[in-house]
């Protein structure tokens, strides 16, 4: 496949499976949270890649492992300040 079919199908296929998934709010933007995850672990992998020739590095499951679990730990810490907002209105509107 040439290069302007490539950047066709990703125009319109991939636009807007990007477009549903920000604007799909279900629980607090879940299946965003899991695509950032994803990115994360593959941006890791590949980062690793690129340096293992040259430095000693961690062995490449922990690296992956910690590049993940910032995604987790950002979506829990958001859902909890989320959480006690709206506990904080309803005690307001008491």
């Amino acid at each position: 496949m040439n290069n302007v079919g490539k950047r066709l199908l990703v125009f319109f296929i991939g636009i807007p499976i990007i477009i549903c998934i920000v604007l799909l709010s279900f629980y607090n933007h879940l299946i965003l949270n899991i695509c950032i995850m994803a990115a994360a672990i593959l941006g890791a992998r590949e980062f690793y890649r690129m340096l293992a020739p040259s430095y000693k590095l961690l062995p490449l499951p922990a690296i992956m492992i910690l590049s993940g679990t910032l995604s987790i730990a950002s979506y829990i810490s958001r859902k909890q300040y989320l959480n006690q907002d709206l506990l904080f209105l309803e005690y307001k509107k008491l």
